[in-house]
């Protein structure tokens, strides 16, 4: 996988930080507020699983949440 796509409605998350399982971190930019989705492009890699932490969040921001996740690349075999 390369590429992450985030889509954020209704909450505006202004920072994260992606954490793959192999360790290895990409920064996440201010994801739009619209609902449209932001792509988060890093070097190809495999991984288990992708940790989002939320670094910050919009002053008017009490609960932040994602309403979809789309990634893309192939699986391992």
């Amino acid at each position: 996988m390369s590429t992450l796509y985030l889509a954020d409605v209704s909450t505006q998350i202004t920072g994260g930080l992606l954490t793959f399982s192999d360790g290895t971190s990409v920064r996440v930019p201010s994801l739009a507020n619209n609902g449209a989705a932001t792509p988060v492009s890093f070097s190809a890699r495999n991984t288990s699983y992708i940790l989002l932490k939320v670094t910050a969040v919009s002053s008017s921001t009490t609960q932040a949440g994602l309403a979809e996740v789309r990634v893309f690349g192939l699986a391992s075999s």
